[in-house]
């Protein structure tokens, strides 16, 4: 009997406490005297060390053993204010509850996917917090084959450089899917060196294999593209160190297209053109004298509209708009004492004719090589295509046929050598680029003529392969009637392995960085001049929801929720 009470009081006696470095390691917190897993829910009575060991150890270390550092005591917050927002909640009736959750979580979505500033109360924003997490697909999915990532960086109303990395990737089903990863914040230093780290921690928060990971897609900023310091420099000799041997990396098929267009010349014009607009809609008086002025000439237009560099088609719409406009501009300007001679000179005039036209083509490829979800060689076979047409164009200008130049066969005075000329200068600039796409031109013909490409110059893992898939009848058929990716949905895995490996990597890639580019363009119109107080959290989480395809599932997450709560006492 003695001995007994003697253990039991050596028991009470040993005043364990519960030590706070056991919140980050253990994911534990003390509540009420109890111990709960901010995880799972499952509460401990003990304070020993070893009890919150084994069941981290066993439970949950394999999904955040890859969370460390700064990302770690992130996770450890967003966990401490759900089981408060829990806490909170779930004291009232269960019904009651789930009906609140439930409209919290349809709140929260309808705001951020129309972008609309939420409430001040903590708990919409504690919604939106815990549903971006939901919400967000599960990486692992994306990366069971191969994924590719797109990185770009814009300033935001704040002048904080906002990196968004959005990632690419083909499950064993051939399903694609393209979603945001990550969106930095980087109030410092933005050098090469910068975005390398932070490309660092966003491999390892979302257990990205260096072996899976198929390309990169960067702007062409110094810092992304330079091979010695800059940001490619510094993954290339990473992935050397993963023994990563090929990959993808390809400058932003969109930016090195206007980056070609910018060489077309005849700047004389363009210049003219944004004084003339600048006079007309930099001032009020004459902005609203000219709307009138075309009102009483009962013009098709109402206005004139202005230029800026930065939008890839406003070039274009500018001049087809003064082009259509400048026998009234002319006709104002005279009346204002500002006569433009140039709109006087045939010269001057077929110049602007021809760059209209010019522009026009350039616009239609811009436009055709933006969107979503476009397969990489879809892309490269459409520069290919207008690399023809400046062919086509050249040729026909040398005998001045200006079938594809509507406003410059409207003048008569057109000498179509001259352009010829600004043609050849502009297909200089397309040989030397597109570089990184041409390099893989041999891929990108496997994957999307597989029954054309001659076997013995594909690699070797793929020729015995290509020789049986071509001597299919039935398959060859298949391929004739269903789109590339339908096709290799059905191909049989057993059977084609290296084809179907092959045309997975290709199908993961990004070819432009137009998701990052339509990304930054609702970031500046969520975090806006009234909006500058917006956290970096909160505007992740936000441009997360309104940016993705996916349709959250509210019952699968109120009944997760369900199963991790426990009543405060």
């Amino acid at each position: 009997m003695a001995t007994s009470t003697s253990k039991k009081r050596k028991i009470q006696e040993e005043n364990r406490s519960f030590k706070i470095e056991w919140e980050i390691k253990y994911f534990f917190v003390e509540d009420s005297g109890k111990f709960i897993c901010l995880i799972c829910r499952e509460t401990i009575a003990s304070a020993k060390k070893g009890n919150f060991e084994r069941h981290y150890n066993t439970k949950h270390q394999s999904n955040f053993v890859g969370i460390l550092g700064e990302s770690r005591r992130t996770k450890l917050d967003n966990l401490k204010r759900n089981l408060k927002s829990e806490q909170s909640i779930f004291s009232k009736n269960d019904n009651s509850v789930k009906s609140i959750t439930a409209v919290s979580f349809a709140i929260s979505n309808i705001i951020a996917k129309r972008m609309k500033p939420f409430t001040d109360g903590e708990f919409i924003k504690e919604c939106l917090n815990e549903f971006a997490d939901q919400c967000c697909p599960d990486k692992k999915q994306l990366i069971q084959q191969f994924c590719s990532l797109a990185l770009d960086g814009s300033k935001d109303i704040c002048d904080v450089e906002q990196l968004a990395i959005w990632i690419r990737g083909v499950d064993e089903n051939f399903n694609i899917t393209e979603e945001l990863l990550s969106l930095r914040s980087m109030h410092g230093r933005t050098r090469g060196i910068d975005i390398f780290e932070e490309f660092l921690k966003i491999v390892s928060e979302n257990n990205i294999p260096a072996l899976k990971l198929s390309g990169i897609s960067t702007d062409g900023a110094p810092s992304m593209l330079s091979t010695g310091t800059g940001f490619k420099g510094q993954v290339l000799r990473w992935l050397t160190e993963n023994n990563v041997t090929e990959i993808s990396w390809c400058h932003c098929i969109i930016h090195q297209e206007a980056l070609c267009a910018k060489t077309l010349g005849l700047e004389n014009v363009m210049k003219l053109i944004v004084d003339v607009v600048n006079f007309i809609r930099s001032k009020g008086v004459n902005h609203r004298e000219f709307k009138e002025f075309l009102k009483d000439l009962d013009s098709d237009y109402g206005d004139v509209l202005y230029f800026t560099s930065v939008r890839w088609l406003s070039r274009g719409v500018v001049l087809k708009r003064v082009w259509e406009l400048r026998d009234e501009i002319s006709s104002f300007l005279a009346s204002k004492g500002k006569k433009v001679l140039e709109f006087e000179d045939t010269n001057w005039i077929s110049d602007f004719a021809f760059l209209l036209d010019m522009t026009t083509h350039l616009n239609i490829l811009n436009s055709t090589l933006q969107g979503k979800n476009k397969l990489i060689h879809e892309l490269y076979a459409t520069i290919r295509s207008f690399e023809m047409k400046l062919a086509l164009f050249k040729l026909q200008l040398k005998n001045n046929n200006f079938s594809h130049f509507p406003a410059l066969k409207s003048q008569d005075s057109a000498d179509g050598n001259k352009y010829a000329e600004i043609i050849s200068n502009l297909q200089e600039n397309f040989d030397t680029r597109f570089g990184d796409f041409r390099n893989q031109q041999q891929s990108f013909e496997i994957f999307a003529q597989p029954f054309s490409f001659d076997p013995q110059y594909a690699p070797q893992e793929l020729q015995l392969e290509l020789i049986d898939l071509q001597s299919s009848i039935d398959l060859k058929a298949d391929f004739k009637n269903v789109g590339v990716i339908s096709f290799y949905k059905t191909l049989p895995s057993d059977i084609y392995p290296a084809i179907l490996k092959h045309a997975r990597r290709i199908a993961s890639l990004f070819g432009s960085t137009y998701t990052c580019e339509a990304f930054f363009s609702k970031m500046k119109y969520i975090k806006n001049k009234y909006r500058t107080n917006l956290t970096d959290d909160h505007l992740q989480d936000v441009l997360r929801i309104s940016s993705t395809d996916m349709k959250p599932n509210i019952d699968g997450i109120l009944i997760q929720q369900q199963k991790q709560y426990q009543p405060s006492h």
